[in-house]
């Protein structure tokens, strides 16, 4: 790489494009890694919940802290020089932290963060670089290209996240381990990097406005408070929602395990009147807060969320009272003891603006699409209800209860407008032909439960 006068040529600038759309991918994937994770991170190890966050901000801090050095080193030194400053500073950010989660240590991970800062701001240069060698004709495609590879980082990163953040016992260790070896791994990227150093200043050149004048111009004001508006917005979408599972017997720790193993899933609270397996269940998952009262539980500001697994009959009410405070709610199936209690959950959902979500299993498998080729073609009958008088679908099946449950979760995504029932008749397959008269007239004994 020479320092002499330089005139640019697309070919090298193409090349340079090619490196940095690389660094962009790769380097770039830890962001969306860091930030996926520092705040779930945090949450296990900060003394108050409030402060669960301030990694995330700290990273926001050191790179407004850092964008001036790191401009005066690649002016100074050269771009390779900087970026691989910048690199070198992810991995100690990326080591620091993992340190601080290894020792339970809060403040020492939020150091890590204010390093992290450092390389957020580093890869900001990256889209500038693209265009020192290039011509004014390639130089919007050239910023471009590397905006581009973003992109190609924000589908890296999670994946990232999903392989390394339950790998090792201690949770997200993995991840800033991770994180290490990505600024590592990408540093060697630069090392193809044909950028000059910029010459320097001429004594006497004109030196730009000052930041007061900057300031001062409208323009620039306005579009520095947009993006501080905007910036905000940002994190707090990226920031993961608290969430609560309500009911911990027989579905809920399931609940419970999957949730906490997503990266961008923050569980806050387990609630249960069974102090017990409350206490069991802190023994597994001590970062978790109890909870044995719903309604301090619905209450809860912070709270966006809350998967419910309780017994039926409580569904509707807990349900109901989640919405009205505006709390997103899944519920498990059945939805809920009645056709006119589902309905109203829904309506409610609907008016606020809130996800209603059932948690239905297996829908795709091979089973539940021979159920339906069976419940389509076989047995169903078109009743009117006595009440309503609105045409229903009822349909039947044979088995065992379980028999029941998979019939019930198709006709649940059956997109039927009327309501239906499902029945499961105690009989074996075998004798579905003698039976079958019996099925429609109803003499047959059955039981039902109403699906949604």
């Amino acid at each position: 790489m020479s320092d002499s006068a330089y005139i640019p040529d697309d070919a090298r600038a193409k090349r340079n494009v090619a490196v940095l759309v690389a660094a962009q991918a790769i380097l770039g994937s830890q962001m969306p890694m860091i930030f996926t994770i520092a705040g779930l991170a945090g949450q296990t190890l900060s003394p108050n919940p409030c402060l669960a966050t301030l990694p995330i901000s700290l990273i926001v801090l050191g790179s407004m802290l850092a964008a001036t050095p790191v401009s005066s080193i690649m002016q100074k030194y050269g771009r390779r020089t900087g970026f691989m400053i910048g690199a070198a500073c992810g991995a100690i950010g990326g080591a620091i932290g993992a340190y601080g989660l290894y020792t339970a240590n809060f403040y020492i991970f939020l150091l890590g963060s204010l390093f992290t800062g450092v390389y957020m701001s580093n890869q900001g240069f990256y889209r500038f670089a693209a265009t020192d060698t290039a011509s004014d004709a390639f130089r919007p495609k050239a910023i471009s290209y590397v905006m581009a590879g973003g992109l190609l980082s924000a589908f890296l990163g999670p994946q990232l996240v999903k392989v390394t953040a339950d790998s090792m016992v201690i949770p997200f260790l993995g991840t800033y381990l991770g994180v290490i070896a990505v600024n590592v791994v990408g540093s060697f990227l630069f090392l193809a990097l044909d950028i000059p150093k910029p010459k320097p200043p001429v004594a006497g050149a004109p030196q730009g406005r000052s930041r007061k004048e900057l300031l001062s111009d409208p323009r620039i004001a306005v579009a520095v408070i947009c993006a501080m508006v905007s910036y905000a917005l940002m994190n707090l979408v990226m920031t993961s929602s608290p969430l609560a599972v309500v009911g911990c017997g027989y579905w809920g720790p399931n609940l419970i395990r999957n949730f906490r193993s997503l990266p961008a899933c923050r569980l806050k609270v387990m609630c249960d009147v069974n102090e017990g397996r409350l206490a069991h269940l802190h023994e597994l998952y001590p970062e978790i807060q109890r909870e044995t009262d719903y309604a301090r539980l619905v209450e809860d500001p912070e709270l966006h969320a809350i998967a419910i697994a309780t017994a039926v009959p409580l569904h509707f009410p807990m349900a109901r009272r989640a919405l009205l405070a505006g709390k997103h709610v899944m519920l498990e199936k059945p939805m809920a003891a009645s056709v006119a209690e589902c309905e109203e959950l829904i309506a409610i959902s609907r008016r606020l603006g809130l996800v209603l979500m059932v948690g239905h299993t297996f829908l795709y498998s091979e089973p539940i699409r021979k159920i339906r080729e069976i419940v389509d073609h076989i047995n169903k009958k078109y009743v009117i209800d006595p009440i309503t008088k609105e045409k229903r679908v009822r349909y039947y099946g044979y088995g065992t209860s379980l028999g029941a449950n998979l019939l019930g979760l198709y006709l649940c995504h059956s997109k039927k407008e009327c309501p239906f029932d499902a029945a499961t008749l105690l009989a074996p397959p075998y004798d579905i032909i003698q039976n079958y008269e019996q099925f429609y007239n109803g003499s047959f004994p059955y039981y039902s439960y109403i699906i949604g």
